[in-house]
């Protein structure tokens, strides 16, 4: 992609006639555009993965929350570094949160940044400058954002995650949590395998506990957007530990006939509470976004 728009470049400024590339033949490679199965948690192995970062000490203390965010919340990494106060839009004292994603800060490098640091905001991944998305906040997410503000306050700007100095945060600073955890938290077999090797996989964890707890991706006007696309490419059991969609039809049913902003009953597995929850918000969202309130 960089010597095609280097080539086309050099015919807009004259140098050369003709973009060259276009008289050579190739066929393009094959790319991968589903989850790998083996590198997905499921809720349980998620769980136990972010209560060992809790248990890392105080610089794991801190990440919880930012590495909760991926999971219960769907957030990519750079969405997460941005998340200031203002973002948190309603943090209850029990029952669903909601939170508004405005940008994001994702890291590209000194080299390739207008203000020379390694992370820039932009707009949202795959959305137009100033388009927004609303992220429903689960309620295990919600604890962890009011314990991590109570405990540790905002950076400057209202930043709720920030670096150890106070700065934004990096990749190297949850990076060593994030590995520190997976080695506490997963057996030898869970650890030898590719079992959440990158942060990224526990976005890929959310999306397939809805998946497989019945929740349908076009429900969900401002969803995680690319991250439905590759884990419903996988059949519904195929991650670890989940259950078919059949199993959990009826609580979909019930969910989708719930009035906006109620929530079904516990259902028998935590998979199947969390997808049914998230299917009426999905449905509440829906329903805004249709008639523009």
């Amino acid at each position: 992609m960089v010597l095609t728009n280097a080539m086309q470049y050099a015919v807009e400024v004259n140098p050369l006639a003709a973009n060259p590339l276009k008289a050579v033949k190739w066929t393009r490679p094959r790319t991968l555009k589903t989850v790998d199965q083996r590198a997905v948690t499921n809720a349980d192995q998620a769980r136990r993965f972010l209560a060992a970062v809790a248990g890392t000490g105080p610089r794991g203390e801190r990440i919880i929350a930012f590495l909760g965010c991926l999971y219960y919340a769907t957030l990519r990494p750079e969405e997460a570094v941005d998340l200031s106060r203002g973002n948190l839009l309603n943090l209850p004292d029990q029952g669903w949160g909601e939170m508004l994603l405005t940008h994001s800060e994702p890291r590209s490098g000194t080299s390739w940044t207008d203000n020379g640091l390694a992370r820039q905001r932009r707009e949202l991944k795959h959305r137009a400058p100033g388009e927004t998305r609303t992220a429903p906040v689960h309620p295990e997410l919600v604890a962890l954002f009011r314990d991590h503000l109570q405990r540790f306050g905002t950076g400057p700007g209202g930043r709720i995650f920030i670096g150890p100095r106070g700065g934004i945060l990096t990749d190297r600073a949850y990076l060593a949590v994030f590995h520190q955890a997976g080695a506490a938290a997963f057996t030898g077999q869970e650890a030898a395998s590719l079992l959440g090797r990158r942060p990224y996989e526990l976005r890929h964890a959310a999306v397939s506990t809805w998946l497989n707890a019945g929740v349908a991706p076009p429900r969900s006007p401002s969803g995680p957007g690319t991250a439905w696309m590759c884990s419903s490419g996988s059949t519904p059991d195929a991650f670890p530990g989940s259950r078919t969609r059949r199993s959990s039809e009826s609580s979909t049913r019930q969910a989708a006939t719930l009035p906006p902003g109620r929530f079904v009953k516990p259902a028998s597995s935590v998979a199947e509470q969390l997808g049914a929850s998230i299917q009426c918000r999905c449905v509440r969202m829906t329903r805004e976004w249709r008639t523009g309130s």
